[in-house]
């Protein structure tokens, strides 16, 4: 189920009521999943022969101006393209 033994490692530890419903506790287990999934994605692109920058700009009808960033790659061992999103920008500066 868990690929990552130090995650796996964590959750078998934990004590079994241990229910992290907190908004504080699960924002804090977003963070450190979307960081170990970011991670990953540029270790993939690290290792790809071609890769692109991804970037998107638009103003809502707020004048909020949003960015939409991603990376582009082929995959070095099936040469697949990958297409992998990153993260959003708000409130950029003309």
């Amino acid at each position: 189920m868990m690929d990552d033994p130090v995650m796996k490692d964590i959750f078998e530890r934990s004590a079994g009521n241990a229910q992290y419903c907190s908004p504080r506790v699960q924002n804090q287990l977003i963070d450190i999943f979307g960081q170990l999934i970011t991670e990953k994605i540029v270790d993939q692109v690290k290792s790809a022969n071609l890769f692109t920058i991804r970037a998107n700009e638009t103003t809502d009808i707020s004048r909020q101006e949003q960015m939409a960033l991603g990376l582009k790659f082929v995959e070095s061992e099936t040469l697949q393209i990958r297409k992998e999103f990153i993260g959003c920008c708000w409130g950029l500066a003309r």
